[in-house]
């Protein structure tokens, strides 16, 4: 076995450790007695860290952004659009569509949406292929999403058996850090698919269809909320566990090394540098995404948030009235005042001073409605995953370039090979293509039945005698 070098900064007097036919062993005699840590040549492990594997992760998520991108602009309505299939809905009610609450999404609606819904209408001569093409995509992205968070949590529980349990070949931490790289792709493909999945003709605004229409909250699946909800728990954990994990100061120096020596209770104190802010970052991000998901599958929490809080309190247009009303009483006040004996009364100082307070006070509300308008824009949320799929990416890579860097020329190039367990999860991926074809054949029948049954009901009128007398 050849030798390892140990290059990790409490080789010292603080941890004893043994080097013996090539093995360097440290023994945490200070935090653990029982606990051995030895660190050999790092071993390949092509299930994991295998080429096929990591174009696998990386091309799901990358088709999911760019399945939910496109139904997210094929299916938003733009505000006065009267061609979107729903307006026929809302003139046979003889009311009109709810205007959209969030202003970022509201312009990015009106100027890219509506456009683009238009352009597609107009080259192809079908009112309805827009929307028929979102609802493909929309089946698509749920799809991939179900698919990866199943794969990340198996993933992610057969790296937890591993580098906890007393195996002969115990996991690396190497590919403890490859295991999160690729499951934080599952991570990001789900949270696309969850955006979809709670606005996708599932609105609970005041006034909405979806909102109304008994039938369709019927087929809204409370099971099917429930089950993604705990593996969402379930992913949110492992995902946790590892991110604290790998946020050792010298987790690049220990990737030969099994995965347990990564263990917080042992080396508490080299979690820091580096490692340690992207740590924090990362339970940031699930501590800030994981939760508001997981309400937002909750149809009732939707309800009540919409109708308690968002409709009278958030999206009223009353912060934005006040400042200008109290804004406009501070300045006429000011102009009525414009004697100098007058303008420093007591009474006038005072309406000034009430006025002035109310217009900071509103001024506060409104800028606080930029930020929530903010964090809630399905636009911010999927450029946020597109830059997260982007830094996951660039880590994946920097992560097994380091790996690499530590293996043996045979190593690495069996590492490298293209197997069977290289080529499935490639070749998966053209399930979910099959998948879209299919929904094709389904949507695109809707709108042709939907148009035949008026004609049929007037050609069933127009033989009754008594409907043309």
């Amino acid at each position: 076995m050849a030798s390892f070098e140990c290059t990790v900064s409490w080789c010292n007097n603080d941890h004893s450790f043994l080097e013996q036919d090539g093995t360097v062993t440290w023994l945490y005699a200070a935090a653990d007695p029982n606990n051995v840590c030895s660190c050999s040549i790092l071993r390949e492990d092509s299930d994991i860290a295998g080429q096929g594997v990591i174009w696998a992760f990386i091309a799901t998520a990358l088709l999911a952004i760019l399945s939910t991108g496109l139904c997210l602009l094929l299916s938003r309505r733009a505000e006065g659009d009267d061609q979107h299939p729903d307006y026929d809905a809302y003139r046979r009610r003889q009311t009109s569509p709810p205007d959209h609450f969030n202003m970022i999404d509201r312009m990015a609606r009106n100027f890219i949406c509506g456009p683009v819904q238009h352009w597609v209408i107009r080259i192809s001569s079908n009112r309805t292929l827009p929307y028929v093409l979102a609802a493909c995509f929309k089946d698509l992205v749920i799809t991939l999403a179900d698919q990866q968070i199943v794969t990340g949590i198996s993933l992610m529980a057969a790296a937890l058996i591993r580098g906890l349990g007393n195996n002969k070949e115990p996991l690396s931490a190497y590919h403890l850090v490859i295991v999160s790289d690729l499951v934080w792709f599952s991570s990001n493909a789900h949270l696309l698919a969850l955006m979809v999945i709670r606005s996708y003709n599932d609105s609970v605004k005041p006034g909405s269809l979806p909102r109304e229409d008994s039938d369709r909250q019927k087929r809204s699946s409370t099971a099917a909320s429930l089950i993604r909800i705990v593996l969402m728990l379930a992913l949110a954990g492992f995902l946790g566990w590892a991110s604290v994990w790998t946020g050792d100061e010298n987790v690049y120096q220990l990737l030969p090394c099994p995965a347990a020596c990564l263990d917080p209770r042992h080396n508490r104190d080299d979690v820091s540098g580096v490692p340690r802010i992207w740590m924090i970052v990362n339970l940031f991000y699930i501590f800030y995404n994981y939760p508001v998901a997981i309400l937002m599958l909750v149809r009732q929490f939707r309800l009540c948030w919409m109708d308690k809080v968002s409709s009278k309190h958030i999206h009223n247009g009353e912060a934005y009235r006040n400042l200008k009303l109290h804004f406009s009483a501070c300045r006429t006040t000011l102009m009525m005042t414009r004697p100098v004996a007058r303008m420093f009364s007591a009474d006038v100082l005072r309406e000034i001073a009430r006025s002035f307070w109310k217009c900071l006070v509103y001024l506060v509300a409104c800028i606080a409605l930029v930020i929530w308008d903010f964090l809630s824009s399905e636009l911010i949320g999927f450029a946020e995953v597109i830059v997260w799929v982007g830094l996951g990416i660039n880590w994946v890579r920097m992560d097994r370039g380091a790996g690499h860097e530590l293996m043996g020329d045979e190593e690495k190039e069996k590492e490298d090979l293209w197997g069977f367990g290289q080529l499935v999860p490639l070749f998966l991926l053209i399930l979910p293509v099959v998948q879209f074809f299919e929904s094709y054949e389904t949507h695109s029948r809707k709108p042709k039945e939907q148009e035949k049954t008026p004609r049929q009901s007037t050609e069933l009128v127009n033989m009754d005698g008594r409907q043309n007398g």
